[in-house]
């Protein structure tokens, strides 16, 4: 049994209302009232927990008068339309009454903005590193952080917060450590983080293509290589060439032609390759015996020709470290 401790009613006329109603269990009920009559939109068990919105938020969008829908700049602390908590390492922005967030923006960049959809909430969340910006829609949640260049990108709401490895030095900030021994220096991010960007010395080294290719430690070999341990428990390796840049090398393999031998092909090596992983991060090809391989180019040079090797006999697998 619940009984209502107060009940707030904002909205005037002909104006869709908001209600508001708290309960004694420290429950809070948010209702609209628009020509559908009476809708609950969320329901919260307290102050931080949101319980899931109700299945008739979901069938169509709500249309909310346009006087009510107002901008969030993260640079400001108006609290006439909104309420900003601050705590540690976080603000939060609440609405006041019947106000609603149609647009988040970083003074005049935007970050997000809908026509259709509102937030009563917004939090942004300052890391040594860098920022992210949680949104609470009415029917889910949407997370943006600032990557190195000053953009915004939208990001997994529940995967691990990306962060960028500037390697070369153990002056890291907190969101990820470094520990060295003999030469070779590792970093681990913290807990709810991973590595989307790895630099050395400002320049960029490696970045993932998208979440399901994070990376959860970073290898430093100084003066020699870099490998990337990514989340799928394979490895990416990054060599120092000689004007200072760092390069994953392309390995090709050419094979015969399996009905005309005076011809050579180029084939899939990635279809190839396996990964031993560890230390060495060994890539081990397995040639079938239908392939029979002639010859292996790293970034464009012939390492390994059959027709100059003292052996007849072709190569049943290649390893590459």
């Amino acid at each position: 049994h619940e009984d209502a401790m107060e009940i707030q009613v904002h909205g005037i006329g002909s104006i869709s209302k908001n209600i508001i109603i708290r309960m004694s269990n420290g429950a809070t009920i948010l209702i609209e009232k628009d020509k559908r009559g009476l809708v609950e939109l969320m329901r919260y068990e307290s102050a931080t927990k949101e319980i899931e919105p109700q299945e008739s938020e979901l069938k169509a969008p709500l249309k909310i008068d346009s006087r009510f829908l107002k901008a969030i700049d993260i640079k400001k602390r108006d609290e006439k339309y909104y309420k900003c908590i601050s705590d540690f390492d976080s603000y939060t922005y609440e609405c006041i009454g019947a106000y609603k967030i149609s647009r988040v923006s970083e003074g005049n960049d935007v970050i997000w903005r809908s026509r259709d959809l509102f937030s009563l909430k917004v939090q942004v969340r300052t890391f040594e590193s860098h920022t992210t910006v949680d949104i609470f829609l009415s029917h889910a949640l949407v997370k943006f952080h600032k990557v190195i260049n000053g953009k915004w990108e939208e990001i997994d709401p529940y995967g691990d917060i990306p962060l960028t490895a500037d390697v070369g030095t153990d002056k890291c900030p907190k969101e990820y450590f470094c520990t060295k021994e003999a030469g070779i220096w590792r970093y681990f991010p913290k807990e709810g983080f991973s590595f989307h960007l790895v630099r050395e010395g400002g320049r960029k080294v490696w970045q993932a293509a998208d979440h399901t290719q994070y990376c959860h430690q970073v290898t430093l070999h100084v003066n020699e290589k870099i490998i990337i341990h990514l989340v799928n428990n394979e490895c990416r390796t990054f060599y120092l060439t000689g004007d200072g840049s760092w390069h994953d090398p392309v390995i090709k393999i050419f094979a015969r032609d399996d009905k005309d031998k005076r011809k050579v092909n180029e084939i899939d090596a990635e279809k190839l390759r396996f990964e031993d992983g560890g230390e060495l991060t060994l890539s081990r090809y397995e040639f079938p015996k239908r392939v029979k391989c002639v010859q292996v180019k790293v970034n464009g040079e012939i390492v390994w020709s059959h027709f100059h090797s003292p052996s007849s006999k072709y190569p049943k697998s290649l390893y590459a470290q």
